[in-house]
């Protein structure tokens, strides 16, 4: 079986300007150190790494919009998180295997800079690139004064139960991702972790079901389903909520104890919801 491996998420900014502003921000607030630039004149794109996995570049920022694609999101949503991205060592078999499974491309492969690529959607509706490269992405040194805080997380919220179990069995069945933790479905929660087939990887996929708070009915009321937020793990919320607070960081949510988790959120420049989350003890 062709290996799936969740590789990153991606903030559109829409402008060079805006990306700039949201480069510096992970940079300052969350330790995250350049490791590969594609800004030139044909393109536009920037891959971060955090200050805990270095050999890791999970987190793409794309500036100015290239593609029809981006264009129509912006157009929709505005800024915002606008893709996940698994890579694949046979494009060609990956999109042949998924196509005859039923999954519905509306880009078939192409070439982009030395690397093939393809997209579809999941039930909820978001962008998942598939990427075969051969570009060598180097190992950073991380140098900040930020706190440890790894990059762990995009949450899909999907709105309703039904399409959430949709959404997982998609990732499951085309991705081979399985449950890490689950917290749910019920009353209180609804949510579930995935990790790619290699067991491994510390990027997850959280897929969420019935909105429960005000934010999320908020999200779902403005977007439809969608990605809601994405997540740095961090081993003492309390600590780094301070830590930004001294530094004059405007958050969203004052700490938040759930289920022996702590957390608190706040927004980058481009208005993407960011949690920030010390794993309950044991996990």
């Amino acid at each position: 079986m062709t290996k799936k491996t969740f590789h990153h998420t991606c903030i559109l900014a829409g402008s060079r300007e805006l990306a700039t502003t949201c480069e510096n921000f992970y940079r300052d607030n969350f330790g995250m150190g350049l490791t590969f630039s594609g800004v030139t004149e044909s393109s536009d794109f920037l891959f971060y790494a955090d200050n805990v996995n270095p050999a890791l570049s999970p987190f793409e920022i794309i500036g100015k919009t290239i593609e029809e694609r981006e264009d129509t999101f912006l157009a929709k949503y505005g800024p915002g998180l606008d893709h996940i991205c698994f890579m694949v060592d046979d494009l060609r078999k990956v999109y042949e295997d998924l196509s005859a499974d039923g999954v519905q491309f509306h880009v078939p492969p192409y070439e982009f800079q030395g690397s093939v690529i393809a997209w579809c959607k999941d039930p909820s509706g978001v962008e998942v690139e598939l990427m075969q490269t051969n570009v060598y992405i180097p190992v950073v040194e991380v140098e900040s004064q930020a706190p440890k805080a790894q990059y762990n997380h995009v949450s899909i919220l999907a709105g309703t139960r039904e399409l959430a179990q949709m959404t997982e069995d998609f990732y499951a069945k085309h991705f081979g991702m399985k449950e890490v933790l689950r917290g749910g479905p019920s009353k209180e929660m609804d949510w579930v972790y995935l990790e790619d087939a290699s067991g491994k990887n510390p990027l997850w996929i959280e897929i969420v079901g019935s909105a429960l708070y005000d934010s999320e009915r908020a999200f779902i009321e403005k977007n439809g389903p969608g990605m809601e937020h994405h997540c740095f793990v961090v081993e003492d919320a309390g600590h780094y909520c301070q830590w930004l607070k001294d530094k004059g960081v405007t958050l969203e949510s004052d700490l938040i104890d759930f289920s022996g988790a702590r957390m608190f959120y706040l927004r980058d420049p481009a208005n993407v919801l960011i949690q920030v989350l010390q794993m309950p003890a044991g996990v």
